[in-house]
């Protein structure tokens, strides 16, 4: 005979909001509340790159917006929450979230996933994918081991970059672009 848990119900997001602060960072994944990991040096170096390289573009062409690091809660649907590494809100979808809220209430029009060693590429193309579905208009995942960019964008095959492409902001950051072999030569040798 097996034992099964008692408690299987799904959580929500009130319940990740009602949890006491105790210094760690949560998602609400499939129902469940799991803790996120800490992140490894070279996955802070490549986010926060990232948020440098698009903050100046958004500077330079008078743009607003919201952009996050990787604290900023994203309500994608009832069953799951996530914090992007990166995000960005533009400015019509930013002013859409009410005031005072405490997370997201929807997904943002960009969303940056870097892989940690724990990830399996399986992860982060389903990941990849609930943003997308949740209503985000461009994803980048980032495998900094194997130097590849994954981007996602609705109604489109994911297209995979090399050290040797351009990244470009589509839609969202329409004109920005990062040369992957300049990002990636940010994290050589760690």
């Amino acid at each position: 005979m097996t034992a099964n848990p008692v408690d299987q119900r799904l959580y929500t997001i009130d319940d990740l909001l009602s949890m006491p602060d105790d210094d760690k960072r949560y998602e609400l994944i499939n129902g469940e509340i799991v803790e996120m990991g800490r992140a490894n040096r070279i996955h802070t170096i490549l986010g926060t790159w990232l948020i440098v390289q698009i903050g100046i573009y958004l500077k330079a062409n008078n743009l607003e917006g919201d952009l996050c690091g990787p604290d900023g809660t994203y309500y994608l649907d009832a069953k799951n929450t996530r914090v992007p590494d990166v995000s960005y809100l533009t400015t019509a979808s930013a002013a859409k979230i009410p005031a005072g809220s405490v997370y997201n209430p929807f997904a943002p029009d960009l969303a940056v996933e870097i892989k940690s060693p724990s990830n399996r590429h399986s992860e982060m193309r389903k990941l990849a994918r609930l943003y997308i579905e949740s209503g985000a208009r461009l994803v980048w995942t980032i495998n900094y081991e194997d130097k590849i960019v994954h981007v996602y964008r609705p109604g489109q095959l994911a297209v995979e970059l090399d050290e040797d492409d351009v990244l470009d902001g589509g839609d969202v950051l329409p004109g920005f672009t990062v040369k992957l072999a300049e990002m990636f030569a940010r994290i050589e040798g760690l």
